[in-house]
């Protein structure tokens, strides 16, 4: 009998990810196996032992996608998979036009080739955006109020930043072998989707399916300043403020900074440093 592999994250949306995961109990006809996604350790041997006509639906947030789709990115994969949205941001959701409580898409094309982020020394890919400054912080934020046993709410941990903890930073940014500065800016963040930090729209123009990329750098603005950019971020017209965002789009990125800082990978956090690359794999098929 053909089987669906339910790859559940019970952490995601905030601890409901297993139950919303087992609402999947029935689905397609199919045999259906359960599996904790957090406890998976070889996915080359997972997708080797699969039938040509089983299915894997992945079911989480952003951040189980994107680890996914990098813990994937050199195995032989022969399978249709499926993506069933469990999580409270769903940036990726919104940007390829689904739902919560939809019911489990294809996304095999969305997650092949993504681009990479270099930093630390590691390679990893991601689906919706990374970033460092305020960004990276509001993570951080979130997650602390998350492991406290409280709701995550990201614009409020931005806005904490930008009322009382966080100092804009100078950076440098290279865009396809082209060089800018900008001084005292919140965060530098590149965008392979449109969306991040749980809906709000930080590059309008981005499109998914093609290689090119979007950094997004809000600078020399004030505290005060920025307050009312931030409320339209949400419908991507905090664009039109150019002298204080600008947006560049290329295929090869990096980003220094004149201090140590926090980075976000799709939401994921750990590191501080001084720069990240990144380089998008679909540069050569995009631009024949």
């Amino acid at each position: 009998m053909k089987k669906a592999y339910i790859l559940y994250n019970p952490k995601s949306g905030n601890g409901t990810g297993e139950n919303e995961g087992r609402k999947l109990e029935n689905y397609d006809g199919r045999e259906v196996v359960f599996c904790d996604i957090t406890k998976m350790e070889n996915y080359g041997e997972f997708f080797g032992n699969l039938n040509e006509e089983d299915i894997v639906v992945v079911a989480g947030g952003d951040g189980t996608v994107s680890r996914f789709a990098d813990n994937i990115a050199n195995v032989d994969v022969k399978n249709d998979i499926y993506y069933y949205a469990t999580g409270s941001g769903n940036d990726f959701l919104k940007d390829v036009g689904y739902k919560k409580g939809e019911k489990p898409f294809p996304v095999n094309k969305y997650i092949e080739a993504l681009p990479v982020m270099y930093v630390d020394s590691i390679e990893t890919g991601f689906v919706n955006g990374v970033g460092g400054g305020l960004d990276a912080y509001a993570c951080v934020e979130g997650n602390r109020m998350h492991a406290e046993g409280k709701k995550a709410n990201y614009v409020m941990a931005a806005l904490k930043g930008i009322f009382f903890d966080y100092e804009p930073i100078n950076v440098s940014v290279t865009v396809d072998g082209k060089e800018y500065d900008f001084k005292n800016a919140w965060f530098a963040s590149v965008m392979k989707g449109r969306y991040f930090g749980g809906g709000i729209m930080l590059a309008p123009k981005q499109d998914r399916n093609t290689g090119k990329l979007s950094l997004v750098v809000v600078h020399t603005v004030s505290r005060i300043g920025i307050l009312p950019i931030v409320p339209q971020a949400f419908s991507g017209k905090h664009v039109r403020y150019k002298k204080y965002v600008t947006v560049l789009e290329g295929y090869d990125i990096s980003v220094t900074f004149d201090r140590p800082t926090a980075v976000q990978i799709d939401g994921e956090t750990g590191h501080v440093v001084e720069g990240f690359s990144v380089v998008s794999k679909k540069k050569e098929s995009v631009t024949k």
